[in-house]
């Protein structure tokens, strides 16, 4: 997907996610890098006239302020008008942190994979947050299921126990995935503009089977 003037397409925030209206709209997105998936089919829209894409607040957040292809508007409501408001860049990013206190581990674990040419999906069916595909989801399964870890808050996190680190290694290598925990050191300012500040370290886990050959 080229590079040009955000707008080009426009997204409503919908709760927990951005919908991009229109069928045209919705098969060019996805089809330009397998952003988001139909509202009603498991990826690819495929319900012409019928559905739209909808995107993980991550997604929506690298398009726009990245690919810069996108507006991200908040619907709100003018007596019996419905008026769209378009989110500044700092304000989007205030209300998908509102939605989800990890928004900012996510969305800097998603940009630096995604930049690096990582193909990446919802990973909520693993109890994860990501999966990782090294091309096209339609050729080929993922190559990692993705933990992400806010080095600040442990305790908070998807692995604060060894327990829960098992059961995701479990899931994962049941599926034929690693997993893979991405452990994020987040700045005192933890706005976005500040990426470079951001340290990501990747660890990828496998279970061990003593059966198995040394």
């Amino acid at each position: 997907m080229a590079t040009g003037s955000r707008g080009m397409y426009t997204g409503v925030l919908r709760g927990g996610l951005v919908e991009v209206r229109g069928q045209k709209n919705a098969l060019e997105i996805f089809e330009n890098g397998f952003f988001g998936k139909g509202t009603l089919s498991r990826s690819r829209p495929l319900n012409l006239g019928k559905e739209n894409l909808i995107l993980l607040h991550e997604e929506a957040y690298f398009l726009s302020f990245y690919v810069k292809c996108l507006s991200i508007c908040t619907p709100s409501e003018d007596g019996k008008k419905i008026l769209e408001k378009q989110l500044a860049k700092e304000e989007c990013f205030n209300v998908f942190s509102h939605f989800n206190p990890r928004f900012p581990e996510r969305y800097a674990t998603y940009h630096y994979y995604r930049s690096r040419g990582w193909i990446i999906r919802s990973g909520l069916k693993f109890g994860a947050d990501f999966l990782f595909y090294k091309d096209s989801p339609e050729k080929v399964h993922a190559s990692f299921c993705v933990v992400v870890e806010n080095l600040k808050e442990t305790k908070e996190g998807m692995i604060s126990t060894f327990a829960s680190l098992e059961r995701l290694c479990t899931i994962a290598g049941n599926a034929a995935k690693s997993l893979l925990v991405c452990m994020v050191s987040v700045p005192d300012d933890e706005k976005l503009q500040y990426l470079d500040a951001y340290s990501i370290l990747g660890v990828e886990l496998t279970r061990w089977f003593p059966r198995r050959p040394r």
